[in-house]
């Protein structure tokens, strides 16, 4: 019988991608054996792996948080040189176009962001079309 330990390396072996070959002959357990564990802890395996890219991701700083506070300090050095412009090099459409671009950026990784309590809060439709609907001022002679 396999110990505990044995299928446990199997998983983490398995997360950072290695082949069965590989993985048979560093814990000497044989090729059918981990065929049948893949197979068996898959679900582990899968898990190990989401935790192996999240700890990738952190490391590299490519999390969402670190895009934000790279693209905050980009729409930053934007506006503050939008502010000192002569607008020589850079015509003020070019940059108005960083600026609006590092916003939308910034307002898409905020999107999915959200605080969610034990209330669901849902619009009537029809209420939700009279809001968004845009609203004109009566034509006056």
């Amino acid at each position: 019988m396999k110990s505990n330990e044995d299928k446990q390396k199997f998983i983490n072996l398995r997360a950072k991608g290695l082949s069965f070959d590989k993985i048979s002959r560093e814990i000497k357990i044989s090729k059918p054996t981990l065929l049948k564990w893949n197979e068996e802890f898959s679900k582990e395996i899968n898990n190990a792996i989401y935790l192996e890219m999240e700890s990738f991701i952190v490391q590299h700083g490519l999390a969402k948080k670190a895009r934000i506070e790279s693209m905050a300090v980009l729409l930053e050095k934007a506006i503050e040189e939008f502010k000192t412009r002569s607008f020589e090099d850079l015509s003020a459409k070019e940059l108005l176009a960083v600026v609006d671009q590092m916003d939308t950026r910034i307002s898409k990784e905020f999107s999915d962001i959200r605080y969610v309590t034990e209330e669901t809060i849902t619009l009537d439709e029809d209420l939700f079309k009279e809001i968004s609907r845009p609203k004109t001022l009566p034509f006056v002679f």
